[in-house]
């Protein structure tokens, strides 16, 4: 199924909707999955060896997924904290008090936007025909990698490594 269209494209097949219905649907079920990921930033690599492994002992079985899931986020969590603690002990008391504001505020902000994401497919409602808890923890692992590219980014700028 071809869904997409380009400028110059042929779409005299959308003029006959009732025929075509099967390819629109398909195609626009395809874009909602696509939607269901949150458009951030930037896109990271955040998938670790020990995830990747994970995943594929996994083998599609979504409790067992999750879990990798749950097993990354802890990783990249417990990576950020490290960062951390390497960008206070290189920072004045006024800068690190800066950075530990933004921290603040960005972790509000991750907790805002994963439930969110959450919510918007259904959260623990079991019709809602989405597994909300992977897309959650996807959030979290996806939103973790973005910032420690910022604090590392931010280290390079200030610190020169």
């Amino acid at each position: 199924m071809n869904c997409s269209v380009k400028k110059g494209d042929d779409v005299s097949a959308l003029r006959n909707w009732p025929k075509t219905t099967g390819v629109a649907v398909g195609c626009l079920a395809s874009g909602l999955v696509l939607l269901a990921r949150p458009a951030l930033a930037q896109d990271v690599d955040w998938q670790s060896a020990e995830f990747l492994k994970c995943d594929a002992a996994a083998n599609g079985i979504q409790v067992d997924e999750d879990n990798c899931y749950d097993a990354e986020v802890g990783r990249l969590s417990k990576a950020m904290d490290g960062k951390l603690r390497e960008i206070k002990k290189k920072a004045t008391p006024k800068g690190w008090s800066a950075v530990d504001k933004a921290q603040t505020a960005w972790r509000q902000f991750q907790d805002a936007q994963c439930k969110a994401v959450y919510e918007t497919l259904g959260g623990n409602r079991v019709d809602s025909g989405t597994d909300a808890r992977s897309e959650f923890l996807y959030c979290q692992a996806q939103t973790y990698a973005e910032r420690m590219d910022q604090l590392e980014a931010m280290s390079r700028w200030v610190f020169g490594k």
